[in-house]
Order: C-alpha cells, then structure tokens, then sequence
C-alpha cells in the first residue's frame, strides 16, 4: 500500500471538508472528522456518525483503499463529494436532505460530484457465499450454508414446488456439490 496515496487522500477530504463548510456554513471543524481507509468489497466510500456520551455527533468518513489504488480519479471526483454531501445534510438537517434525495443530490454537485446514488467503479466482492445444491423432481435447488445446516440439524425444513407440485426437502435430495460463488 502506498501511504503516500492514503496522505494525499486525507489532505483532498480535508480540503473538501473546508469547501462544504464555506459553501453550507457549518458548525464543522473538518480535522475533527475521523477519516478512515478501511472499506473492503463493493462499496466505495461510507459517511456516518456516532453520538458520544456528550450527546454530541462524532462524523466519520469511511473509504474503500482498492478503490484509492486503482480508481483515484473516480474516488476524488465522485466518491468524495458524494460522502461529504451526507455529511452536510448529517450537519445541516434544515436543508432537507436525505438518503440520496433530490436536495442531497443538489449538494453533491455543489461540492463538485455527479449527484449520482451509486458509483461505477469495478470494486472486487469480498463475500463469498456458499450454495449446496439439491435436486427435486429433476429440478436443481440452490439452499444457503444457514438454510442447509438447519435442515441437517433437523431444525426446520423446506419445500418447493416443481410444476405446481409442492415437494418436500430433504437431506436425501442433496447431491453433494456445493458452490461457492
């Protein structure tokens, strides 16, 4: 990982920071954001807060690091504007925004974003699932780890329907493959 890349990051978020709070008169010091690069799959940046034992709101700001290394144009010119949006409507309430509503979307293009919902970069999945597969009335059936160890287990049990006929699962029916997607 090149630290460099994370420094001049966290200097871009600062001044982008000093840019929404000029823009929506904040009551915000942006250096006491805590800005983490810690997001790993599909998603690429992430703005929250937690309130403290003060009451008060402790905003953070979450970024994907494969997404810093491999999409940076795409991180400063899209994801940062769009996480910073949500701060300001997290600081800001009376404007209106929420989610990723018409009035937020109008602050992520102020601060220089596409006001889009979700971003385009090819971000690699980090979740695995697991699929065991079973066979019913000569129809393949995919159940989940949780779904197949239950049914192990005797827990509960499942059924489906094959051309209008409801069958009944069980362990009988897997055939012993699984898939991991």
């Amino acid at each position: 990982m090149d630290y460099s890349a994370l420094r001049d990051m966290r200097k871009i978020i600062i001044e982008k920071l000093d840019e929404a709070v000029m823009l929506f008169d904040l009551d915000l010091d942006p250096h006491m954001i805590d800005v983490r690069f810690d997001l790993k799959g599909r998603t690429g940046g992430y703005a929250g807060y937690k309130v403290n034992s003060y009451g008060e709101r402790d905003y953070y700001l979450r970024f994907n690091i494969e997404g810093i290394t491999d999409h940076w144009d795409n991180m400063v010119n899209v994801l940062v504007p769009h996480e910073i949006a949500h701060i300001v409507a997290f600081v800001k309430p009376s404007l209106g925004a929420k989610g990723h509503n018409r009035i937020w979307s109008s602050i992520d293009r102020r601060l220089g974003g596409n006001g889009k919902r979700t971003h385009n970069m090819p971000l690699t999945k980090v979740r695995k699932t697991t699929w065991y597969i079973y066979e019913i009335a000569g129809a393949k059936v995919k159940l989940s780890k949780i779904r197949h160890n239950r049914m192990l287990s005797g827990k509960t049990s499942y059924s489906y329907m094959v051309a209008g006929v409801k069958y009944k699962m069980s362990v009988d029916n897997w055939n012993g493959r699984v898939v991991v997607v």
